[in-house]
């Protein structure tokens, strides 16, 4: 078996031990999945749903970057190795469908975005929700028959289905509470997760969400807070603390970003060289071609015994081209 196989393969679960659910740590789950959209999902992907909503609403934020590996077989523990969750257990083709399904069933958001060395970053996963006035049941039945949704005298109300912030003021109002604050809540977590805190305590949290909120009246942007956060997480921040000393500013040229855009450059280079050269050896008559890659596995051993039409032949060929080239310029 090999160890890639092994990896992902679930550890034992005794459930022949297990004494049950421990509270009270619960995720907000919507109603309407439960009683109407469940029946119309596979297996796969209401695995795949349930886990998004665990790792969003779950963890107080509206969205949530999810690796396929995350999705796949869960998260440890960067420091101790600790098991966080385990994932969906379906392998990565599953995965990949389910997530393609609930998208054309307008269930989730996937954003995908690329580097600017266009490589794929991590999908940020969302729910889809409804307009506000249908979440507050505008022209809408209730999902709770013979029960009313009244507020208690004297203990506020709740926030919309589907989205849970911290309290930062008592007389806080639903549109404070669910405008700027949800946006600010997620980055706040997102910001823990950052600097090693992937489950904070509620204190952390709130003191998090203070100093960005405070942040914010002052007339600081989300984006220049996201950019703050990253510049503190960057200096080895332990909290929030050292974000007010640093908002307003652009982060910080290191040795190793500098080195990591010389070797990006360079790959980058090295590919535009390479395509040029194959598409030289693909304009060249079939005869020409075969000349080559016969004259390549006689001069290179390594792929001497390797098919006429082996890859690898194909790139030695195309590199004998570019030799004779140069060869001929330097004569001329």
């Amino acid at each position: 078996m090999s160890k890639r196989r092994a990896d992902q393969e679930l550890p034992p679960f005794d459930f022949g031990a297990w004494e049950g659910v421990r509270g009270p740590e619960y995720t907000q789950f919507p109603d309407e999945l439960l009683d109407h959209v469940m029946p119309y999902l596979s297996g796969a992907e209401w695995k795949v749903l349930s886990y998004i909503i665990r790792k969003t609403f779950g963890w107080k934020k509206e969205r949530d970057h999810i690796s396929t590996s995350q999705l796949e077989r869960g998260v440890r523990e960067r420091a101790t190795g600790n098991i966080i969750d385990r994932g969906t257990g379906l392998s990565r083709p599953t995965i990949r469908a389910a997530v393609r399904a609930l998208e054309e069933k307008r269930l989730i958001i996937v954003d995908r975005r690329m580097t600017e060395e266009g490589d794929a970053e991590i999908n940020c996963y969302r729910l889809r929700m409804a307009a506000r006035d249908q979440q507050e049941g505008v022209g809408k039945e209730s999902t709770h028959r013979g029960k009313e949704s009244l507020p208690t005298p004297g203990k506020g109300t709740s926030p919309p289905r589907g989205q849970t912030v911290y309290p930062t003021r008592q007389n806080e109002t639903r549109e404070n509470a669910t405008t700027p604050s949800v946006a600010l809540n997620e980055l706040a977590a997102s910001f823990l997760g950052t600097i090693g805190y992937p489950k904070p305590s509620r204190a952390k949290c709130e003191r998090t969400l203070r100093v960005l909120t405070a942040l914010h009246t002052e007339g600081y942007t989300p984006d220049e807070l996201r950019m703050a956060c990253t510049v503190a997480a960057s200096l080895g921040a332990r909290g929030p603390e050292l974000i007010p000393h640093v908002v307003g500013q652009g982060p910080r040229e290191t040795a190793e970003s500098r080195m990591g855009k010389r070797v990006a450059e360079s790959q980058a280079e090295e590919r535009s060289r390479w395509e040029a050269q194959t598409a030289q050896f693909e304009a060249l008559p079939p005869e020409d071609q075969q000349r080559l890659m016969q004259q390549a596995r006689a001069l290179n051993p390594i792929v001497a015994g390797r098919p006429p039409n082996h890859p690898l032949v194909r790139a030695a060929a195309i590199a004998l081209l570019e030799t004779e080239r140069e060869s001929y310029k330097s004569e001329a």
